[in-house]
This record gives C-alpha cells, sequence and structure tokens, in this order.
C-alpha cells in the first residue's frame, strides 16, 4: 500500500515523553493521521559539532486536562502505543516526581540499535511535565509537556503543547537528522494524541 507524504511542517515521551529519546525512525506517519497537531523542528548544531535537536509540537484532543493527563503519566505502559519504546519502567515514584528507564528502538533504513536511558520527571498535575536526562545514551536530554483547558470550533478540550532538546553522542549528518527528528516527534505525538482520544471515548 502506497504511504502518503510525510508533512515535514506539520505534525515524535518522551515518554515521552518520555517521553522520549525516539530520534530515528524508518517511516513517516501518514500526513493525514494527524490533522489538529503540527510539530516544528529545527536541528542547530552544537558546540561540538554533532546536531542538537530542538523540537516542538502541540495537539488539541477532545477530553479535559484531567484525562488526559492520565495518559501522559502512564508511564508502564507507553510502550504499548507509543512507537519504538521497548521498554518503561518506574524505579522510584514520588508525590508529584518519578525517576523512569526507558529502552527504544531507534533505526535508519537497514541499520537499528537501541537507545537506553533513565529520565526524572516532575509533575505539576494537570498541567506540566518535566523530564530530565538522568543518564544514558544521549548526550543531552530535556522535554517539557503541558495542558491547557480551551476549546476549538465550539468545542471543549486540552490543549497538549510538547517541547523538547536532545543531543545524540554520535554525529548524525543534518540533511538525514532534520527530517528524521521532525517525523520522530510527528510519530510520538500523533501515539499520544491518538491514545488520549481513545480512552476518553471509552468512558
Amino acid at each position: 500500500m502506497r504511504r502518503a507524504p510525510c508533512n515535514l511542517r506539520g505534525l515524535s515521551y518522551a515518554a515521552g515523553m518520555v517521553l522520549l529519546a525516539f530520534f530515528a525512525i524508518e517511516y513517516c506517519t501518514p500526513a493525514q493521521a494527524m490533522p489538529l497537531s503540527t510539530v516544528q523542528a529545527t536541528v542547530p548544531m552544537s558546540d561540538h559539532g554533532s546536531p542538537s535537536f530542538q523540537l516542538d509540537a502541540r495537539g488539541f484532543v477532545h477530553v479535559p486536562p484531567q484525562q488526559a493527563w492520565q495518559v501522559l503519566t502512564d508511564y508502564e505502559h507507553l510502550p504499548t502505543f507509543v512507537p519504538d519504546l521497548l521498554r518503561s519502567k518506574v524505579l522510584s515514584r514520588g508525590p508529584h516526581e518519578a525517576t523512569i528507564e526507558q529502552v527504544s528502538r531507534a533505526g535508519f533504513l537497514f541499520v537499528s540499535h537501541t537507545v537506553h536511558m533513565v529520565v526524572h520527571v516532575d509533575e505539576r498535575p494537570f498541567s506540566a511535565i518535566d523530564v530530565t536526562l538522568v543518564s544514558g545514551d544521549l548526550r543531552y536530554y530535556r522535554a517539557h509537556w503541558a495542558l491547557a483547558e480551551t476549546t476549538r470550533q465550539g468545542e471543549s478540550g486540552t490543549l497538549i503543547t510538547y517541547s523538547g532538546e536532545l543531543a545524540p553522542k554520535f554525529y548524525l549528518p543534518p540533511l538525514i537528522a532534520q527530517p528524521l527528528a521532525q517525523a520522530q516527534v510527528h510519530r510520538m505525538v500523533a501515539a499520544v494524541i491518538s491514545e488520549i482520544e481513545a480512552r476518553g471515548r471509552q468512558r
């Protein structure tokens, strides 16, 4: 079946979110899959000569922030709906924080490898999640998720905003890295929003 073209200017936890460091993928999600979300990505070069990714995405869901929050903080079930996330394990949990170990698959064409990372998550219930790298296969990683109750076309719901920055420990040519990073943000946010909408319909 022929794939729809990727919308690199339109709309990758984490987990991330975390939430998270799945910055290289093989294919883009069909462009029509995310009509309500957009993503923009830039790939400035770091001082070390390797690409540093700054990524921003947002999407609207037809549920209140409390319901969206339940999906974003369902850390150990993220692999069931976030593409290429193989494992997500909560190592420790506090009232509004957590330390999470994650393993994801990164691939390009016929080459793939696993990416291991431990992240710390700070939560502001129903409004924001901040993710920072503790250790792992990235040189740098941080992410921020924000939830804001709003309306769109007369329907109430939640605007979900993702912003992140990451730098791999290995070099990727910018001409390859930029579309990969954009496509990954597209896929990740699309999966999160799809899961939020699906759980909302079950209520």
